[in-house]
C-alpha cells in the first residue's frame, strides 16, 4: 500500500464531488434504529446519505484546516439554489446532537424528493419535520419537495428565496 492509499479523503481543489466520490453508502449499522435516516431510506432518499472513514479535512471556506470526526455518523449531501452538492451535514444517529454543517457560510438545504417544476415546493427548518411533512403529503397522493435549511440562520433567506420563485 502506498502512502497515497493511506491518505484520508480531503476536500480539495477538486472540489465537493470528489470529497463526496470517497464516501461509501451508509451502513445498517450506522443507521440501525435511527428513526430519521430510516424514514429517508423508506422514502428513496437513500442516495443522498453517505458514509465517510473516520475523518477528512475541510480545505476551504469558514472551517478550512478543521478536522470532522466521522466515525459512526451519516453524512447527508446538503445542495445549493441550483441542486448541485454544495455542503455537508454531519448527522449522529440516534442522538440529540445538532446536525454538524461543514461549511456554515455557504447557503444550502437538504431535499426530500425532487427539484420539478411541477412540485410543490415547501421549506422546512429541521430534518424530522420535513420527513414527517413529506411522508404525510406524498401519502396523500401529491407531487412535492421539501427544502430543509440545516444551518437555521439560512432558513429566513431559503424562504424569502422560494416565496420569490
Amino acid at each position: 500500500m502506498t502512502i497515497a492509499d493511506k491518505a484520508k479523503p480531503q476536500a480539495d481543489d477538486k472540489g465537493l464531488n470528489t470529497l463526496l466520490g470517497s464516501t461509501k453508502q451508509t451502513t445498517t449499522e450506522i443507521i440501525a434504529d435511527d428513526e430519521i435516516t430510516n424514514s429517508l431510506i423508506a422514502l428513496g432518499q437513500g442516495d443522498k446519505l453517505r458514509q465517510f472513514g473516520d475523518s477528512f479535512t475541510i480545505q476551504n471556506g469558514d472551517r478550512k484546516s478543521d478536522i470532522i470526526n466521522t466515525a459512526g455518523k451519516v453524512a447527508f449531501i446538503l445542495s445549493d439554489n441550483m441542486h448541485q452538492p454544495a455542503n455537508i451535514g454531519i448527522y449522529t444517529p440516534n442522538s440529540d446532537e445538532p446536525i454538524e454543517v461543514t461549511d456554515p457560510s455557504q447557503p444550502s438545504a437538504f431535499i426530500i424528493g425532487n427539484l420539478s417544476l411541477d412540485s410543490d415546493w415547501y421549506a422546512m427548518n429541521n430534518l424530522a419535520d420535513g420527513t414527517a411533512l413529506y411522508r404525510e403529503l406524498i401519502s396523500q397522493g401529491l407531487n412535492v419537495t421539501i427544502l430543509v435549511s440545516i444551518n437555521p440562520f439560512h432558513f429566513n433567506n431559503m424562504s424569502y428565496a422560494e416565496e420569490t420563485v
